[in-house]
């Protein structure tokens, strides 16, 4: 989360007579935001789907030598334990987004596996995010949050 603190300069207009000669922002998100953005997401097992966005805040730049169509974020959606006894499918391993828009969206699904033969007391699974850049260093070790999937 970030928040920007404007200095105001104007000495001899109206805002020379506050005691505090700044402008707060609101906070913001610069990054990338995952949608819905709570700590755990609730999967039903009567086959819903969720569908999980995630949304550019800023744009990237691409370095000066690196063609800008070759600019790119990935995220990498992974499941870091045993596949086979997973709870959940997710219909995307792999999020591409280039640098030829300021901000963008894209999303992957997640639903619950029906396993009739095996019953596994486990019921959550946990979903890494990770993100690599080609083009922006910027965003070198970039870092968002784990999703946490409760099936219900």
């Amino acid at each position: 989360m970030c928040q920007v603190e404007v200095i105001l300069d104007d000495i001899g207009g109206p805002m020379a007579m506050m005691s505090n000669p700044s402008v707060m922002s609101s906070v913001f998100t610069a990054g990338m935001v995952v949608n819905p953005s709570l700590e755990v997401i609730n999967v039903y097992k009567n086959g819903s789907v969720v569908n999980i966005t995630l949304t550019t805040t800023m744009p990237f730049t691409c370095a000066a030598h690196i063609n800008p169509h070759d600019c790119h974020l990935t995220v990498q959606v992974v499941q870091p334990e045993d596949s086979l006894s997973q709870t959940v499918a997710i219909s995307k391993c792999q999020i591409s987004m280039s640098s030829d828009l300021p901000a963008q969206s894209q999303y992957f699904l997640v639903v619950p596996v029906a396993d009739f033969v095996r019953t596994s007391s486990k019921s959550a699974t946990v979903i890494q995010l990770v993100v690599s850049s080609y083009g922006d260093a910027g965003w070198h070790g970039y870092q968002l949050p784990n999703i946490t999937i409760q099936v219900i």
